[in-house]
């Protein structure tokens, strides 16, 4: 009997070790850094679009000095819309390093037909920071952006 339950014991903890593996696999990569100017961000990571479907949304808040960085494999005009936000955004598009454009600081909707937001031109990377970021650190189209040296290993494997 002791048998049996030390075996239900420790296949409870492989079970829980192998779902917690399956689980961090979907969640967004995060801990990477990335700098515009002399501001750095302390970013997560949007590749999958199980994760870029999520987004921010449902969050209460984002640290001042945090973003999300989607990232495509190819040049793309991705449509961003607020579903389920609680704060308003930046929306700052980006092709390869260089900003391209941006949508300043609109309002969380709550209706039904939420608008959907567009870059000026194809892209491959979108950075979400707090609403007014981009007029705080003064950013400007043909502004780029460093990606630590992490975070740009990742970026090229796509």
């Amino acid at each position: 009997m002791i048998k049996y339950f030390l075996f239900i014991f420790l296949f409870s903890i492989l079970l829980t070790g192998c779902l917690a593996l399956g689980l961090r696999e979907t969640n967004i990569t995060n801990n990477f850094n990335l700098s515009i100017g002399s501001q750095q961000f302390n970013v997560e990571v949007a590749i999958t679009p199980e994760q870029q479907i999520q987004g921010l949304s449902n969050r209460q808040f984002l640290e001042p000095t945090a973003g999300m960085l989607f990232v495509y494999e190819d040049l793309v005009s991705p449509g961003f819309w607020m579903k389920d936000m609680k704060f308003s955004i930046d929306i700052i598009w980006i092709k390869d390093n260089v900003i391209v454009g941006w949508t300043v600081a609109h309002p969380v909707f709550t209706g039904e037909e939420l608008p959907i937001y567009y870059p000026p031109e194809p892209i491959n990377r979108v950075f979400e920071v707090n609403a007014g970021t981009v007029e705080k650190i003064g950013l400007k189209i043909g502004d780029t952006i460093e990606f630590s040296e992490q975070l740009d290993s990742i970026l090229h494997i796509r």
